[in-house]
């Protein structure tokens, strides 16, 4: 019985040993991951240079998108602006005990300030899928949604680490 006992907690800590390192190699391998990107999509943000990598583009949709994303450099600026003064109003509303009238309305800023955001990500996408490929376009479909996919694992490893 105690050499069962001993093979048991051998294959045990084996077992355990096993875990950590694929548990290491794991977040080694979302941490790598996440620098070239796919952190950035997690948090919402558009980075088209990141997003039409490894496309292949030729010299002149380079030079398309290059003008796409001059064309809206304005509006780009505004929605940040607008995005960022939303969630300063609301950081202020919380802080300083504001009344639930006043949270709404700072939350409310704060959404829209989101949904322009995502309209005019939406617009500037179109406006890049226009000029590309079938191709082209279906390995951009592919690649958003793997940098989904790498997005819901980095929130969750964040999730677990808060845990």
């Amino acid at each position: 019985m105690r050499g069962y006992q001993k093979a048991l907690a051998a294959i045990s800590l084996v077992a355990v040993l096993i875990v950590g390192v694929v548990a290491v190699a794991n977040a080694q391998n979302l941490k790598r991951l996440g620098q070239g990107g796919a952190a950035a999509a997690s948090k919402g943000k558009f980075n088209a240079r990141m997003l039409l990598r490894g496309l292949n583009l030729t010299d002149e949709q380079k030079e398309q998108v290059k003008n796409i994303l001059s064309n809206h450099k304005p509006d780009i600026k505004a929605v940040a602006q607008e995005s960022l003064q939303a969630r300063k109003g609301l950081r202020e509303a919380l802080a300083g005990g504001a009344n639930q009238d006043a949270l709404k309305a700072a939350y409310d800023k704060v959404s829209s300030a989101g949904w322009n955001a995502l309209m005019l990500r939406n617009q500037i996408g179109s406006e890049i899928k226009q000029i590309l490929t079938p191709e082209q376009q279906e390995r951009l479909q592919k690649r958003q949604e793997n940098l989904k996919k790498l997005g819901r694992k980095i929130i969750e490893n964040r999730r677990i680490k808060k845990l």
